[in-house]
């Protein structure tokens, strides 16, 4: 990140690598809620 892109006034600690993020999609009905309550388990 440039100096010019930081907010004034302000130190972020903004974590290097980056972060896995899973997005689950599907119809109504498909069973979403399912299959992540039975990975939960």
């Amino acid at each position: 990140m440039s100096d010019a892109a930081k907010p004034q006034g302000e130190d972020l600690d903004i974590p290097e690598e980056p972060l896995a993020v899973s997005v689950l999609t599907g119809f109504l009905g498909s069973g979403k809620t399912t299959l992540i309550n039975a990975l939960l388990k």
